[in-house]
């Protein structure tokens, strides 16, 4: 473990710094930011411990991020926050083992961390947008469980995709009412296959 402390250490204070540097939405009330998503998971956070009736779908589904920050004991843009830094601390130690995993050695690791870190999209957005901690804590699952069961990340995107685009069906012209049909019990069908294979993976690691 040892061997691990400096590159850490570096990671931890690049961290720090880019948690600075990215920043937050300083002003929610800006018309400039009119359109954006993130009230609805404000509405989901604070009606916790109920939920949020008025939230339109897709949003309405994506209940973890908000509902953790909604049971944190601080006003929801400051939990928010909070949950996002913890989210994204997660996937940087991730990331670093999981490198360290496929082989390589601690200084690259701390090296493709930190560049990966400098990433504004992947990295950068999400920590100033703190309302999409779902992403972070996707992103964050996906290292850690990639790491020990390659085909337990194939099932989780399998799942992903089908419930995205199960909230997209009606946007698609489809010649009938009958191929609507199919393809959205297809895509239900593949997400609780999905689910149902999450479920036996955890099992099977959670086994001496």
């Amino acid at each position: 473990m040892k061997r691990h402390t400096a590159p850490l250490l570096v990671l931890a204070l690049a961290f720090g710094a880019e948690v600075f540097f990215y920043g937050q939405i300083d002003d929610l009330s800006s018309q400039h930011w009119r359109g954006m998503d993130f009230p609805k998971y404000r509405a989901i956070a604070q009606a916790v411990p109920g939920l949020a009736r008025n939230v339109p779908s897709p949003f309405c589904y994506r209940l973890l991020g908000p509902y953790l920050a909604g049971l944190l004991p601080f006003p929801d843009p400051v939990a928010f926050e909070i949950l996002e830094v913890i989210a994204s601390g997660s996937v940087v130690v991730f990331f670093y083992f999981f490198m360290c995993y496929l082989g390589a050695s601690p200084p690259t690791a701390a090296l493709t961390v930190v560049l990966f870190m400098c990433n504004k999209f992947f990295f950068g957005f999400p920590m100033w947008d703190s309302f999409q901690v779902n992403d972070t804590l996707s992103l964050a699952y996906l290292e850690e469980h990639f790491r020990g069961s390659g085909w337990v990340l194939a099932v989780i995107v399998l799942g992903s995709v089908a419930s995205s685009f199960s909230a997209w069906i009606g946007r698609f012209h489809l010649p009938n009412e009958s191929a609507t049909a199919a393809l959205t019990i297809g895509a239900t069908l593949l997400i609780t296959a999905s689910a149902l294979l999450r479920t036996m993976a955890l099992r099977s690691k959670a086994r001496p």
